[in-house]
């Protein structure tokens, strides 16, 4: 067929894998942190455990323990933002001293 253009409509995967990656993420809400960042803070320990269960798992919960949050003097959401930055993953949301992180994707 000569002249003729195929053109495809992505979208409605495009939707569908967002929808999943939603999906992901809200069930997550619901499980037990798997890191959890105490009095000791943020140790390389720790950040290569953060590293470890992003490979296995792609999203991972988070919680910031009192000890850690009375040590320190930034807010939540920043101190999220830097672990994110720190481990190379996107930061989901924010709920309370939660917060959940995902596999950041190539580009």
């Amino acid at each position: 067929m000569i002249g003729t253009s195929v053109t495809l409509n992505l979208r409605p995967l495009l939707f569908r894998v967002l929808g999943i990656l939603r999906m992901a993420a809200k069930d997550i809400w619901s499980e037990k942190a798997l890191v959890r960042i105490g009095k000791r803070g943020l140790t390389p320990q720790v950040v290569e455990e953060i590293k470890r269960h992003l490979k296995e798992r792609k999203i991972i919960k988070v919680r910031l323990l009192k000890p850690f949050l009375e040590r320190e003097d930034q807010d939540r959401r920043k101190i999220a933002e830097l672990i994110a930055r720190e481990v190379g993953a996107e930061l989901v949301g924010i709920r309370g001293h939660v917060f959940v992180l995902r596999k950041a994707r190539r580009r």
